[in-house]
């Protein structure tokens, strides 16, 4: 990809993976990649893989789920969240609920047949995000890697996630208890100039490298919605890395 080799080639790469790995963590990373190069139905499958091998990890069905919204599949989108919630899972007070009740409104409010439809599920966060000028979803595929996030204003102010074990063992705890990897991050008002997105890799406790999918949704909720997907291989500790610029250029 680096190189620019054509997309045929890089199709083959994936595919030998994906056939010679049963490992939930490197078929994340084959179904980012996927995303990545705008192979959504080939993303599909692997994601349904990875639900079969973790039915017990609520990313696994949220994976999923966003892999229909991608497609504007939302009736299968919603029949995932129906079977999650039939296995007895709840949307509640976490990082991964915050994503889903953001998306599933984002169903709703953009397509009016499948906000009456039966499967209807209902949202009670006050907090959730319907509409901003950008939502950011930051997800990784190893359930022990660790990092500093850093979001930084134009004002020089930062939001910083510590995804630790030592500055944060309670979300650390949770994330592996309730089964997920992902962050939201919301600017509801964008100001004119650049927002910095960095991160600092600590580690993973294995000789792998972790992979970022980091989603940028510019105009959240809204008619002229976008997104980019990029992708980051990470395996050098204690470096700070710029993920990327934030600005009102993609409005």
């Amino acid at each position: 990809k680096e190189k620019k080799v054509d997309k045929s080639l890089l199709l083959n790469v994936l595919s030998d993976f994906e056939k010679f790995s049963d490992n939930p963590e490197d078929l994340k990373a084959i179904a980012y990649n996927y995303q990545l190069i705008n192979e959504e139905l080939k993303a599909i499958e692997v994601y349904k893989r990875i639900l079969k091998i973790r039915p017990q990890k609520r990313q696994s069905f949220r994976d999923l789920a966003n892999a229909f919204y991608e497609q504007k599949n939302y009736i299968d989108f919603l029949k995932t969240y129906a079977y999650y919630l039939q296995k007895g899972f709840t949307i509640d007070a976490t990082d991964i609920s915050a994503i889903m009740s953001s998306e599933i409104m984002s169903v709703y409010n953009m397509d009016l047949e499948t906000a009456n439809a039966r499967q209807k599920i209902k949202i009670s966060d006050p907090l959730k995000n319907e509409e901003s000028d950008v939502r950011v979803v930051i997800e990784w595929n190893v359930s022990e890697a660790e990092f500093v996030l850093e979001l930084v204003n134009p004002e020089l102010e930062r939001y910083t996630l510590k995804n630790t074990s030592s500055h944060n063992p309670a979300l650390i705890e949770d994330q592996k208890e309730k089964g997920y990897q992902s962050k939201e991050l919301i600017i509801r008002d964008l100001n004119p100039r650049n927002y910095l997105l960095n991160l600092t890799y600590l580690g993973n406790k294995q000789y792998k490298p972790t992979y970022f999918k980091i989603t940028t949704y510019y105009n959240w909720g809204r008619e002229n919605q976008s997104k980019k997907i990029e992708v980051f291989e990470l395996s050098e500790k204690n470096k700070k890395v710029r993920l990327g610029k934030i600005n009102r250029r993609n409005l």
